[in-house]
């Protein structure tokens, strides 16, 4: 697989100014400035002459439609209008097949800001931001999955970010795959809480955050914190919708795009580390869906320490149930998994997906990792 995003530009000449959305992960257009007016991106392609499935991933809005230019070399590949939405920030694909794009092409996206006039702020009409997340490049031989009932090349998720260079795609080998929690491929939804790499040499400078490191004990010597930490225990105030969750895909999510070579049903088992009573749940989903088996993974045992864990927290058993906590992929082909808070404070290193009901905890980090060549 290859990123369109090796170094992304955003262009001025004849273009109203593009900004980074850091709350989105999105590139937008600020609608005060510039309404109905377009904006622009624009990378070199480094990786080799070929062709592509090309797809472009946009938020949609509920003030307006924005509309989406794809070029190469200033030729229309093809051009995209978000549907209407209920739902602010609705991840959006489309994907354009078979393209050809030869090494050192400049690929460019044109979005704009619009609005439907429905939506108002004060006595103003209300405009979308023309928001979008990532641009990614599929040989067609690393086959898209489609999600839930939808057709065509529509399984894709935010494979690769806007500005960052290459994303590493995981294999599943025989009914298992495992990650290291800190070889995210993108992060979104991060306004309120946001996940951080905690190393021996990269430390988050953000409080509060009451625990100490716990880096020298984690797999790969790494790990993802989501901060700030403002409930550690019962008695600091629980606020919904900033240091909980019960909401999967709300706030906080992490995508890890995957290459399944083998449908059917895959067990979830996350390694975390607890120290408190509010800090251990966790959501996982599915190409951008979030099934009630994914939904409030728990860890109760095996507090101040790294602890695998694969149990869902239910209404009779609030530590956990086990066999609970499971993805069914339907079909073989690139999949993108995807964490989401539920309790700020949460310490991630690791998960893994195993067919294997039975599987046995790890004693330590677990199986390695496989990257898809």
């Amino acid at each position: 697989m290859q990123s369109a995003a090796c170094q992304t530009v955003v262009r001025s000449d004849g273009f109203a100014p593009a900004y980074k959305d850091g709350g989105h992960n999105a590139l937008a257009i600020n609608p005060d400035s510039y309404k109905d007016k377009f904006a622009a991106a624009e990378t070199t392609f480094t990786g080799k002459s070929g062709t592509y499935n090309i797809t472009l991933t946009t938020l949609a809005e509920t003030d307006g439609e924005s509309t989406y230019k794809l070029l190469i070399d200033d030729r229309r590949i093809g051009q995209f209008t978000n549907p209407k939405t209920s739902q602010d920030y609705r991840q959006t694909l489309k994907t354009w097949n078979n393209v050809l794009v030869e090494k050192g092409a400049k690929i460019r996206v044109e979005f704009n800001s619009a609005t439907n006039s429905q939506a108002r702020q004060g006595s103003r009409k209300a405009y979308s931001r023309g928001r979008w997340t990532t641009l990614a490049l599929i040989p067609p031989g690393a086959t898209l999955s489609p999600s839930g009932s939808q057709t065509g090349n529509t399984g894709l998720r935010d494979s690769f970010d806007v500005i960052n260079a290459d994303t590493t795609v995981f294999e599943e080998m025989n009914g298992l795959v495992a990650v290291e929690a800190e070889h995210v491929s993108v992060q979104m939804l991060s306004e309120k809480r946001k996940w951080y790499v905690t190393s021996a040499t990269k430390k988050p400078n953000i409080s509060p955050d009451g625990d100490e490191s716990h880096e020298a004990s984690a797999s790969g010597g790494a790990y993802l914190e989501v901060l700030p930490d403002t409930r550690r225990n019962n008695s600091n105030k629980l606020i919904r919708g900033e240091n909980f969750s019960n909401e999967p895909g709300k706030m906080a999510v992490l995508v890890y795009p995957v290459h399944f070579n083998t449908p059917g049903r895959y067990y979830v088992w996350v390694r975390a580390y607890s120290t408190g009573s509010e800090d251990n749940g966790l959501h996982v989903g599915l190409d951008g869906k979030w099934p009630e088996s994914g939904q409030r993974l728990q860890w109760c045992e095996g507090k101040n320490t790294w602890r695998w864990e694969s149990k869902q927290r239910t209404n009779e058993q609030h530590c956990g149930e086990p066999y609970k906590i499971y993805l069914d992929i339907e079909n073989s082909g690139l999949h993108t998994i995807e964490f989401s808070m539920r309790e700020d404070g949460f310490e991630f290193d690791k998960w893994l997906m195993t067919k294997d009901r039975d599987f046995a905890r790890p004693a330590g980090a677990g199986p390695a990792e496989k990257l898809l060549k």
